[in-house]
């Protein structure tokens, strides 16, 4: 027991250190030593969320393996204790559990990992919903309820349905269109979709033009729609209780109740700024840096070759535009990622086989 405690001790380092322009470290986690597990095993970090009460931290590891489908995890760790709470297995191949992320139920007692075969656990350790096949997940809602929706195919609808606590339906309703992504706020009872071609009644059509829609759950009405013209709204975040919703390239927010556009910084968000994360009224951006090489092979392609040098990070207020923290991390650590709480009073970073937590002072 004793060694064990060393071993926990000596795994994390507790330093309150100032982490970069608006950040306070709290901690360092060494997953692979803290897990037990190989160095290989938590090369790749792809998902982080903070639950609802931001007592906990779900962090998705695993191979970094780019196209073989290989086995992932998902690690609960305490932020008091730093202690490893639960974990699970999940089977995803690197690409997509790069591109897919964790999210919570509105009380914290379930966990689900968005994938096209969507991975749903239980804290207390109780056989968790299944999900038909061909469902995705498409987000929690009030009393622990899931949102789940089938993609269209050319002269079929796409399918929504809710199912209870209990796992039975008690919702479901068929739409034109190919929803590609959702996201649900148990707030408001909404849910916002992203989808390549769904009208918005019988009298007017979207055509080809990709749009973001807000559903209201109870009436299976359109709310609001944005078109994709303007925005490119696969990588579309809403945030601030659903207030605001904001889409990149370039990276835009708006009232959404109002459709007001919010006034953010034009000399910070370029072409290549990805939005990494949202919450708490706080918009988490990044930019790669790169350098041009010009080289015979590379003259003869007809995309420039740059060398990557790193990339600059940036947590921003959304309402205000107001900079609250910025660094810059090197090309080995670019593919790592961060994410603010629900509050925005914390960040988590996870980069190869190491995470850290920040204080956000505002």
């Amino acid at each position: 027991m004793k060694y064990g405690r060393i071993a926990a001790a000596m795994a994390f380092s507790v330093a309150l250190l100032v982490g970069g322009g608006g950040r306070r470290k709290l901690w360092d986690l060494d997953l692979a030593r803290v897990l037990h597990q190989a160095k290989n095993e938590t090369d790749l970090v792809w998902g982080l969320r903070f639950s609802p009460d931001e007592t906990k931290l779900a962090v998705g590891y695993g191979v970094r393996e780019r196209f073989l489908k290989v086995r992932q995890h998902v690690a609960v760790v305490s932020i008091d204790s730093r202690r490893v709470l639960k974990s699970f297995d999940v089977s995803l191949d690197g690409s997509e559990a790069r591109w897919r992320s964790i999210e919570w139920s509105p009380s914290g007692a379930i966990l689900a990992v968005r994938s096209r075969q969507p991975l749903i656990f239980r804290m207390d350790g109780e056989e968790p919903c299944k999900l038909a096949d061909g469902f995705e997940f498409g987000g929690f809602l009030a009393e622990n309820r899931i949102a789940i929706f089938r993609r269209g195919r050319p002269n079929d609808k796409a399918e929504l349905k809710v199912l209870g606590s209990d796992c039975a339906v008690q919702d479901s309703w068929e739409f034109p269109g190919t929803p590609l992504m959702m996201e649900a706020f148990p707030n408001k009872e909404i849910i916002a979709i992203y989808d390549e071609n769904l009208p918005i009644n019988s009298e007017v059509r979207y055509g080809a033009t990709p749009v973001v829609e807000i559903v209201g759950v109870k009436t299976h009405e359109v709310l609001q729609w944005w078109p994709w013209y303007d925005h490119n709204w696969t990588h579309f975040r809403l945030v601030d209780q659903a207030s605001i919703i904001c889409g990149r390239r370039p990276i835009s927010c708006f009232e959404t109740g109002t459709e007001a556009k919010i006034p953010l910084n034009n000399t910070i968000f370029k072409e290549e700024v990805q939005i990494q994360d949202a919450a708490g009224g706080l918009l988490a951006i990044s930019h790669d840096k790169s350098i041009p090489l010009f080289t015979t092979g590379c003259r003869e392609l007809p995309v420039p070759c740059r060398i990557a040098l790193g990339q600059t990070r940036m947590i921003l207020e959304i309402r205000s535009g107001k900079e609250v923290a910025s660094w810059d991390v090197g090309a080995a650590n670019a593919g790592s990622i961060f994410s603010p709480s629900p509050s925005g009073k914390l960040l988590a970073e996870g980069s190869s086989g190491s995470l850290s937590v920040y204080a956000v002072d505002r």
